[in-house]
Order: C-alpha cells, then structure tokens, then sequence
C-alpha cells in the first residue's frame, strides 16, 4: 500500500509535528519502506525477528506493540494511520518532538541515528543523501512542485533518480504559453511609391527596395532631337533656340499685339 508523501505530512502536521520534524521523518521513511506501509523486510537484519514491517520499519518488540495497538483499533495493521500514531505514541518519537532543530536535516539525522537505528555501516551514506532528500520533501510540501505519485519517488541512496524527479517535476509545472491569446505579428503596410513632385533632379529618389530610382530626364536635359522642338518649349528657352538656326529663331520671335 503505497503512501502519498504529501497526505502524510498534512497528516502529522495536524497531530502538531513541526515542519521541521515532518521532513526529518519523511526523509528516512524514503529510506526505510519506499512509502509502502505493507513492506515486510526480506531479510531481516536482527536475527530470529520477522523483520521490519510498515513505513517506518517497526522490528521486534515495536512490531508487536504496532500489531497490538492496530488490532485494539479495530484496524488492520498495514493501515499507514494507524502506523503513524502507534509512532506518535512512542517515547522515542516524544523525545524527537522536544527537540529544537535548526532545520529538516538536522531533524533527519536525528531521526536516523536515535529514532531509526540502522545498522551503523549505513548511516554515513544516509547521512550523506539526506540534505537532498530533505530539500526535495521540501519543496513538494511548501507546493513548489505538484505531488509526486509513490511509485514514481526514487529509491533509498538514489541521488541521481532523486535528481531527475525533482527536475522533471519542476519542469511539468512551469505554465503552458496559452497561444490563443498570443497577439499575430504585425504585419508592416507595402510602402507607398515615391513622390517626385517637388523635387529637384539633382535629388536622388529611392523606390520601397531602397534602390535608387531610374527618373526620366528633365525637359532641361533631354537630348537634341534632329526635328525642331515644339514651339511651347522654345519659348521658354530662347537662348537655346538661338543656336538651332536663323529659321527657328525667327519663329522664336515674339509677335506684335
């Protein structure tokens, strides 16, 4: 039966566990069960014992008294409630509320070397691991990141696992673009065709390209043709009609009113 980690801490935080002390204990239940509160331990470490059995790993004489406490309950024993209030009940577990922690990893260790008691070749690696673990329930409960499924938490000692989740979780939180109300790129309007009215020929203009436009040239700088010009443009060019012949000229002349 697997335990989600976040029930458990609004759970024991409303039997009036600090936050400190719940993440102490969550950080060596990943170690001990794996979450799972019907786990009996395969092969039991204290020899004629049946083994460990529940989220915390009650051995021994703690076992019995679990399966006693469960069974004036009325409940069955793999009940994860039942587990953590048998805990609550126990002198060991009064001596760790009474203490002051400066944070959840001084808790943790506590919890491990006093409460838990391994056997003592693992306690350094444990030791060790448990400022990840107990940043990573952290951060689950203060709802950095949504609640991790059971079957998906790493297993004890697993640093890179641990790792990985927390990234993959951090990830899947981070907010969707809601493309729906993204706004469409504005579209630049096609640019208008110069205007050359007013402009001086000296004056070079550019088309939307930014080329320089070709412009036909002025009536100043058009080339001589072989006809003669039309009488209009001579006329306000008499200077030029002089040199194109007597004939012209005379036609250039102006006529009495």
């Amino acid at each position: 039966m697997k335990v989600n980690p976040l029930d458990f801490y609004k759970y024991v935080t409303s039997k009036g566990v600090p936050h400190a002390h719940a993440l102490g204990m969550m950080a060596n239940i990943q170690d001990e069960s794996a979450w799972n509160a019907a786990v009996n331990e395969r092969n039991p470490t204290v020899k004629g014992s049946r083994g460990g059995y529940g989220l915390f790993q009650h051995t021994g004489p703690r076992r019995t008294g679990l399966e006693g406490y469960a069974a004036k309950q009325g409940r069955p024993v793999s009940d994860w409630r039942v587990q953590v209030d048998y805990a609550l009940s126990e002198p060991d577990t009064k001596s760790y509320l009474a203490q002051n922690f400066g944070d959840g990893t001084e808790a943790g260790n506590w919890f491990l070397n006093k409460w838990e008691r391994p056997a003592k070749k693992n306690r350094p690696a444990r030791m060790k691991d448990m400022p990840t673990k107990v940043s990573h329930y952290g951060s689950l409960v203060s709802g950095e990141m949504p609640a991790t499924t059971p079957d998906a938490l790493p297993q004890a000692n697993d640093n890179q696992g641990l790792a990985a989740l927390t990234k993959r979780a951090r990830a899947s939180a981070a907010p969707a673009v809601d493309t729906a109300q993204t706004k469409p790129r504005t579209e630049l309007a096609p640019m208008e065709a110069p205007q050359t009215r007013g402009l001086a020929i000296s004056d070079p203009v550019y088309g939307a390209d930014g080329k320089q436009l070709r412009l036909p040239p002025s009536p100043q700088e058009a080339p001589t043709r072989s006809t003669p010009a039309p009488q209009q443009g001579l006329a306000r060019a008499p200077a030029r009609a002089k040199d194109l012949g007597p004939q012209v000229a005379e036609n250039t002349r102006k006529k009495p009113p």
